[in-house]
């Protein structure tokens, strides 16, 4: 009897602690990256990041044939957006 004691409020405080856990976890996250560019001209980088249509030139996923990019009616600016299709 006091194994099953022992047993069940031991399985109680692990679900409540896993409960008080996954209160901490976000439903939405977010990823972001920082990348420091060296170049004279901000306007040439603002014009390579801001218009999707230029990612091809400089991001590899854009570029490849497993990756199927479809844009939306805007393509540049902060309303800008697309969307990424991976073919595995």
């Amino acid at each position: 009897m006091r194994f099953i004691k022992a047993f069940l409020t031991g399985a109680t405080g692990l679900f409540i602690f896993i409960t008080l856990l996954s209160l901490l976890i976000t439903a939405n996250p977010r990823v972001s990256r920082t990348v420091i560019i060296n170049s004279p001209a901000k306007e040439k980088v603002m014009e390579q990041v801001s218009n999707f249509a230029n990612w091809k030139n400089w991001q590899p996923l854009f570029a490849s044939d497993s990756a199927k990019v479809l844009f939306g009616k805007l393509d540049k600016g902060e309303d800008g957006m697309c969307d990424i299709e991976y073919n595995c």
